[in-house]
């Protein structure tokens, strides 16, 4: 055991003294492996759709084992800090599971900017969602240029704007037969 712990000291300099080009190198390698695993064991949504509960775990976590990195604090105490973020970050995900006021207060919650077919100029400036932005979302999430077949659009927490089209009304057809003989209806959905 102490051989184990004079090859640590000698490839991540434990004490802190001088680090080396090689020690900074095997401490981030060292840091960034760590990382990958206690992230995978954290959430596994944490780098998809972020809300803002997401996004401070990755900063703080960043901040944190930076430091570890160019040595300005002790390497296993910072990997503890950091096994302690993600588990605090997993406690209020749980947490915020089985209540809904805890889960609105860490997460947010969804604002309703459109609702049938009517803008609520309120709720986007309490988003600080403008015409602009409702519009640059409206092309991306469904091709469209224009609300006016928008039944609903919310403000979603992770930042994205989902909109609820109307549903086609289908188009009936009626085609007349040469001499009057009958006349077919067609239904286009």
């Amino acid at each position: 055991m102490n051989e184990l712990y004079h090859i640590l000291k000698d490839v991540f300099n434990l004490d802190l003294r001088h680090i080396s080009i090689w020690q900074m190198a095997m401490r981030a390698a060292f840091i960034y492996i760590s990382s990958l695993i206690i992230i995978r064991f954290g959430n596994k949504r944490f780098l998809g759709k972020n809300t803002a509960f997401d996004i401070v775990i990755g900063i703080v976590i960043g901040s944190v084992f930076s430091r570890a990195i160019n040595g300005t604090v002790p390497l296993f105490v910072t990997l503890s800090a950091g096994i302690t973020l993600v588990g605090l970050h997993w406690l209020f995900a749980v947490i915020s599971l089985n209540s809904k006021w805890f889960g609105k207060l860490v997460k947010g919650k969804t604002l309703r900017l459109i609702e049938d077919y009517t803008e609520d100029k309120k709720k986007m400036k309490k988003g600080r969602v403008s015409e602009d932005d409702l519009n640059e979302q409206l092309r991306l999430s469904i091709n469209q240029t224009t609300l006016s077949n928008v039944k609903e659009a919310f403000l979603e927490k992770d930042g994205q704007i989902s909109f609820i089209k109307e549903k086609a009304k289908p188009e009936i057809l009626d085609i007349k037969v040469e001499n009057g003989v009958q006349t077919i209806r067609i239904k286009l959905e």
